[in-house]
């Protein structure tokens, strides 16, 4: 009889396979044994992308999140089995088409169930990754000519290609975000192409890398509730990548508690160690001289030029304000063209 193999050598071998092997027979994997089922399904559901084609197959998007629910519903029954969202550490929903194809997907319901047990403190521990990551980039478009096209009812101009309001949500899904936010162990968020997200929403989360692409944040009591943030302790970000469309008045306002913007503060990122910006328009500079101001600690910056007949003038560099710190480390790259689906990802 052959001597059994060495359980850390046949946990290499599962893992092994998991990760080469098709759907199907990893599945197969699972369904071999109890201790098999939770070595496949840390890497089945470690990371969770239910798009595909960068986010424009809105139909199979959909689809995949309907299944993504019902799993997790099914594996509410089990309690011998941790649950699917015990093994994830990142989510990520792209969607870019057409506004009636889009809103139906997000409204329908499925979302909320996923993000209402997604990254929960749990006893449990099935992965060794404290990274909780959560990725959102909606993109709506219109079927109607642009002499046809009209708003979406959220006070905005006339806009042929419109990025999602945080307005057009409905309120089941604007507070499960919120509360995903807030309330989980989620310590990465990266939101592109997102209008009037309340100052509030990163309240008391645990929020340590920050990424803002098309992004803007809504003016103090636009949704008719208590959004003071004169209390609760600022958030300590470590790594922040931002655009042109984000000023710095956006990020204080959504980081520091009792931020004015007319007062002069060095504390708005004491703990910021990372810095990426994306650059479209020579007037960013001041706002990126603001930020870099307020952090002291800088060890990293990398700068995106995304030229488009733009002359970017050399008065930034001689007129930024300069502290007696040696310089961050500096990259810069320039791209010719902006398109929603282009901007990087957010940085380990």
């Amino acid at each position: 009889m052959l001597p059994a193999l060495p359980v850390e050598l046949v946990d290499d071998i599962i893992d092994e396979a998991s990760r080469t092997l098709d759907i199907s027979s990893v599945s197969s994997i699972a369904l071999t044994s109890h201790s098999f089922r939770i070595r496949a399904n840390k890497t089945r559901f470690s990371s969770l992308v239910p798009s595909r084609k960068e986010g424009y197959d809105i139909k199979h998007t959909s689809k995949r999140l309907q299944t993504l629910a019902d799993i997790i519903g099914s594996g509410q029954s089990i309690y011998t089995m941790p649950g699917v969202c015990e093994f994830a550490t990142s989510f990520s929903l792209h969607m870019i088409g057409y506004h009636d194809l889009v809103m139906p997907a997000l409204n329908n319901g499925n979302l909320v169930y996923i993000f209402n047990h997604l990254f929960r403190p749990s006893d449990a521990t099935y992965t060794q990754s404290t990274t909780r990551s959560l990725s959102l980039c909606i993109y709506r478009w219109s079927r109607a000519s642009e002499d046809e096209y009209s708003n979406d009812g959220d006070g905005d101009e006339d806009l042929r290609y419109v990025d999602l309001s945080w307005r057009s949500m409905n309120l089941d899904l604007a507070t499960c975000i919120q509360n995903l936010i807030q309330l989980s162990e989620l310590n990465r968020l990266s939101l592109k192409w997102m209008r009037h997200i309340p100052r509030d929403l990163l309240r008391g989360s645990n929020i340590k890398y920050l990424q803002l692409h098309g992004v803007s944040v809504a003016q103090p009591g636009s949704y008719h509730r208590n959004e003071d943030t004169a209390y609760g302790e600022p958030l300590l970000l470590e790594s922040l990548s931002i655009d042109s469309f984000v000023s710095s008045t956006d990020i204080g306002l959504m980081t520091l508690p009792s931020y004015h913007d007319s007062a002069s503060t060095h504390n708005l990122f004491p703990c910021l160690t990372r810095l990426t910006v994306s650059v479209s328009h020579s007037n960013f500079f001041k706002e990126l001289d603001k930020v870099l101001y307020n952090a002291p600690d800088l060890r990293s910056l990398a700068v995106s030029l995304f030229i488009d007949h733009v002359h970017f003038s050399d008065d930034w560099y001689q007129g930024t304000s300069s502290t007696n710190k040696p310089p961050p480390q500096t990259r810069t790259s320039a791209k010719s063209q902006r398109t929603p689906h282009n901007t990087s990802s957010l940085d380990s």
